[in-house]
């Protein structure tokens, strides 16, 4: 009786250290989007928008995803092989954005540790030489600005897809190399033009 009683108790101490194991990987990378967009016609009409997102691997039950992301390895990427793909979802979200028109300007801004939790936004795929990593590109929601702010980030931004080509090397260094990738705006639905700049770290 005693030695039963012994192992539930063993049982139940081991239950946080198991809970602890599955928490939420930390990030592998960032990225820091800078986006400036305006009216075509009109450019005392534009938003300005700065936001970071940090990724974490995705996890079984992430949205498109079925990676289980419990090892050290896991922002290991220059072990994975030709063809293998590993998704990512946010870990922490932070961001503001500046509206104007004419001499009018709204902000908004967001500060948010796992915003999005569950979806996948961006992935690595290897290729047999390197490596490309697409990811979305996001905007600071509206909030309370929303007749200054999103009208033109809601537009499509080329690239598209928006990605970053890694060689060998940087493949093997993610997390602490920089490298950067020029965004445009064509003109679009809403009428806005605009150029932004992408920096994964």
């Amino acid at each position: 009786m005693k030695i039963a009683l012994s192992t539930a108790i063993l049982a139940l101490l081991l239950i946080p250290a198991l809970v602890c194991a599955q928490q939420t990987p930390k990030p592998c990378f960032s990225v820091v989007v800078d986006l400036q967009m305006h009216q075509a016609n009109d450019a005392s009409t534009n938003e300005t928008h700065h936001i970071e997102i940090a990724y974490r691997p995705g996890m079984v039950g992430d949205s498109e995803g079925f990676y289980s992301a419990m090892s050290p390895t896991d922002c290991n990427f220059a072990t994975m092989r030709p063809g293998e793909i590993r998704p990512f979802a946010p870990y922490s979200i932070h961001g503001t954005a500046t509206g104007h028109q004419g001499k009018i300007a709204k902000s908004t801004k967001i500060d948010d540790l796992g915003r999005d939790k569950g979806h996948i936004v961006a992935r690595l795929t290897r290729k047999a030489n390197g490596a490309t990593l697409w990811f979305q590109i996001r905007a600071v929601p509206p909030g309370d600005a929303e007749e200054y702010i999103g009208v033109c980030a809601a537009q499509a931004w080329e690239p598209n897809p928006s990605q970053f080509d890694l060689t060998n090397d940087e493949l093997a260094h993610v997390g602490t190399i920089h490298k950067t990738l020029s965004l445009n705006m064509p003109n679009g639905n809403n009428g806005c033009v605009g150029t932004g700049t992408a920096l994964l770290k």
